[in-house]
């Protein structure tokens, strides 16, 4: 499937100028798919291997839906939304967090992913002023470990090696995210930045798997209602997905019956459901600021962007650069290739 390429691995995605000269150029591919694995549309090779990283949380998150965790336990779609989310630390996060760790009788030491300085710059600064460390709570996958853990509490699987590929948690997890991106052995593996276990596949893979929560009708109905659950509660609480000015936050929060996740290393997974679509990007140079461009040019493309909140997502598709003395010298914005590339939602419908 890798074989025989006919296009670019890539294509000039992302501009960067410095005054009205090109600075920088960033290079990216992506590609949507329906839920039956048939690719729409793919800018670059829709068939590069890539690892989603923390783009694969939604698909994470099903573990502790399908063991009944989320209603044994009583996890709010808050705490659901958290669970699928690369957050900013902000107290909001830090309290929901401890809040359901102490309802499992658990705290911050259980977690495997380790401490992490906080995403978000003031609250980064905040903590450092304040003289206390980072912890386990501030690692912006703590919502994930902690969801995995409701998941083995639920099902009275070992708490100890929870990370482990080897441990049931993390098979359920795998056979689970292989049948929804039809890459059913999902055999090539690596350890995430939390620790836990991330999957390599080519990225029309990843893109089938974000056109399940967009399109979920052909999995059994047990599945179903828990990629629906997923679904709704990112929909719901997009704030506890990313956090304050993050762009995952401001995508689902602009655009009716989508959702947005990143992944570390420039990649950003999309499902919308009113073209029953996922989409899966990937820059190739890990750059989220390119990242965010890109994602943002194919919402606005596909019209998924309702009109009041164009300026939203404007404001990640196009953005200004300012130097530390508040002179505007430059931008970053979509090439003029990536745009002529992708279709019109219309096209689509």
């Amino acid at each position: 499937m890798l074989k025989d390429r006919e296009q670019p691995i890539s294509l000039p995605a992302v501009e960067v100028f410095r005054g009205e000269i090109l600075e920088s150029l960033h290079r990216a591919t992506a590609v949507a798919c329906r839920a039956d694995g048939r690719v729409v549309f793919a800018l670059g090779d829709p068939y590069r291997e890539v690892f989603p990283r923390s783009g694969l949380k939604p698909f994470q998150a099903l573990a502790q839906v399908e063991t009944g965790a989320v209603d044994a336990l009583s996890i709010s779609n808050e705490e659901l939304a958290l669970s699928c989310a690369s957050h900013s630390a902000e107290p909001g996060h830090i309290n929901t967090v401890s809040r359901w760790l102490q309802r499992l009788g658990m705290n911050a030491q259980h977690l495997a992913c380790g401490a992490q300085v906080p995403y978000d710059t003031p609250v980064a600064k905040a903590l450092f002023l304040s003289g206390a460390q980072e912890t386990p709570l501030h690692n912006n996958c703590s919502g994930k470990h902690t969801g995995m853990l409701s998941a083995c509490r639920q099902m009275g699987w070992p708490v100890e090696g929870y990370q482990e590929l080897d441990h049931p948690l993390q098979r359920h997890i795998a056979n689970a995210l292989g049948e929804l991106s039809g890459e059913n052995s999902l055999p090539r593996t690596a350890i995430d930045g939390c620790s836990a276990p991330t999957f390599a596949m080519p990225l029309a893979a990843a893109a089938r798997a974000f056109a399940q929560l967009a399109d979920p009708s052909r999995i059994s109905a047990t599945r179903q209602q828990a990629v629906e659950r997923i679904f709704t509660a990112m929909r719901a609480h997009p704030w506890h997905v990313a956090g304050t000015h993050r762009s995952c936050t401001d995508f689902i929060t602009a655009c009716p019956d989508t959702v947005v996740k990143m992944g570390a290393e420039g990649f950003y997974g999309i499902s919308l459901r009113h073209l029953g679509l996922g989409i899966a990007i990937k820059v190739d140079d890990g750059a989220e600021r390119a990242g965010q461009v890109a994602a943002g040019a194919v919402l606005e493309a596909l019209k998924a962007v309702a009109p009041e909140h164009a300026d939203m997502v404007a404001a990640w598709t196009r953005k200004t650069l300012i130097n530390v003395g508040g002179l505007r010298v430059g931008s970053v914005q979509p090439s003029q290739q990536w745009l002529d590339s992708l279709p019109s939602g219309l096209q689509l419908q």
